[in-house]
């Protein structure tokens, strides 16, 4: 019996230390402008032609998990860029277009949206494990906790419809 209490509680200690189970969700859309300009205009200098993309993707990041997590750096369509923000969200999380998308189900867990910001230069420290994963993944995300930092993944993005600006 002795035992049984003994191996329970190393158990229930060990789970103290492990890693937190976090969960990504991911999507993507195109942002079409209204008024796509006939010609390039020269910047307020009278220099070069600021040559703009007709068309813009935008990100929408979320995680949830039962711990508070402090997300570090964001790997997304083949770039390191720091984390811009983030804030904790009431869920369901829903998209901010007409049809009203649920982006995050609702959870009990704490529900946090990532902003994405600069671009990171390469002083990242990538392992080959972390090399591995980011190949593998259109989205990786490190995070801090308890002091220790962690990497989690997503697959594949989900693509929204694209929004069109009038």
């Amino acid at each position: 019996m002795k035992t049984i209490v003994l191996i329970t509680a190393l158990i229930i200690s060990q789970a103290g230390f492990t890693q937190p189970k976090v969960k990504l969700y991911g999507y993507s859309r195109e942002f079409i402008p209204g008024m796509v300009p006939q010609r390039d205009v020269p910047d307020e200098n009278g220099g070069q032609s600021i040559k703009r993309p007709p068309v813009t993707v935008q990100y929408y990041v979320f995680t949830s998990s039962l711990a508070v997590i402090q997300p570090k750096e964001i790997w997304l369509a083949g770039h390191w860029y720091d984390v811009a923000g983030s804030e904790l969200q009431s869920t369901p999380v829903l998209s901010d277009d007409a049809e009203k998308k649920q982006l995050v189900p609702s959870t009990n867990l704490k529900v946090m949206r990532i902003d994405r910001g600069d671009t990171i230069n390469s002083n990242l420290k990538i392992t080959p494990v972390l090399k591995k994963m980011i190949a593998a993944n259109e989205l990786v995300i490190s995070y801090l906790w308890n002091g220790k930092k962690y990497y989690t993944a997503l697959k594949k993005l989900f693509v929204l419809a694209p929004f069109h600006a009038e």
